[in-house]
């Protein structure tokens, strides 16, 4: 009965060190990512703001406009998205996108959320 038990232990004792490793490999990865500070740092009031308030239609998906404001979020040139309130659909939802253009062009980031949307029309900006 004790051999069987310690038999199993050595089989499992490859993937436990597999799934350890990977673990440990992805933390590190995560804290030498964020560990700068760099995402999280306000932009100079200086510097100059525009905005473009825009309908779009998102991919039909659970938690549609957060996945949009992810997606945008990971350029340093878009400041701050605001949706609409009230909205209960990814159709037809309004939003501002206020952006940096010395971080980014607005031609870039209209083909950036061209490339997130089914349909973009631009309202404003």
């Amino acid at each position: 009965m004790r051999q069987s038990h310690t038999l199993r232990l050595v089989q499992l004792a490859p993937l436990g060190a597999l799934v350890l490793a990977t673990l440990a490999a992805g933390i590190s990865g995560y804290r030498s990512r964020f560990t700068t500070g760099a995402h999280d740092q306000p932009s100079s009031a200086s510097l100059a703001r525009a905005a473009l308030v825009l309908e779009v239609e998102l991919p039909a998906r659970f938690a549609c406009d957060e996945a949009f404001d992810v997606a945008l979020y990971g350029d340093r040139g878009v400041e701050l998205v605001a949706w609409e309130p009230g909205a209960r659909s990814c159709r037809g939802r309004h939003v501002t996108v206020t952006y940096l253009p010395a971080r980014i062009r607005r031609a870039t980031l209209l083909e950036r959320i061209e490339r997130l949307a089914i349909s973009v029309k631009v309202v404003a900006g």
